[in-house]
């Protein structure tokens, strides 16, 4: 059976040393209704996917989205910046044209304007459940193996171009 409701009416004493039941007088002590016992924490547990949606100006008015490859292994990242495809989901006013930088530090370590249809991106984004991009859109993603540390997205416009975009970052699977 599924409980939908439960309403619980206290006494009107609170649980405390000297309160007792008796008479008019109620004492109510309660478990936890809507939990279980605590579950041992998963060891393989991994976080997949950030997202960020921004909008995205002129000049230096660009967005930043930071993330940290953890461990001792490089890994395989799917980097996107969706503005074309937001369309899709009724999004109002999106960019026409973002392009992305993967920066460690001062150092531009991968970059894309057009993700260009290309098979394993779109791979990429299936294995990890992401929506797809309209095949020759102008959206941006690159797939780039970094090793750990800190990493930044920056998200801009092509030729100034502005509006609202998605910046995703995916480890690939």
């Amino acid at each position: 059976e599924r409980v939908a409701r439960v309403r619980v009416t206290h006494g009107n004493l609170p649980l405390a040393p000297g309160n007792v039941d008796g008479g008019a007088l109620d004492v109510v002590a309660t478990d936890d209704f809507m939990f279980g016992e605590p579950l041992p924490l998963v060891t393989d547990a991994t976080l997949v996917n950030v997202a960020n949606r921004a909008r995205i100006g002129a000049g230096e008015d660009v967005s930043i989205t930071g993330f940290v490859i953890g461990g001792t292994e490089p890994k395989a990242i799917l980097v996107r910046v969706a503005g074309p495809s937001l369309a899709n989901f009724g999004v109002i006013g999106a960019i026409g044209n973002p392009q992305l930088s993967v920066v460690s530090g001062t150092q531009v370590v991968a970059t894309n304007d057009n993700w260009g249809n290309r098979p394993e991106i779109q791979q990429a984004w299936v294995k990890n459940g992401a929506f797809a991009f309209a095949p020759n859109s102008n959206d941006a993603a690159v797939i780039v193996v970094l090793n750990p540390g800190p990493y930044s997205v920056v998200a801009s416009g092509v030729n100034g171009s502005t509006g609202v975009a998605l910046t995703e970052i995916y480890e690939v699977r």
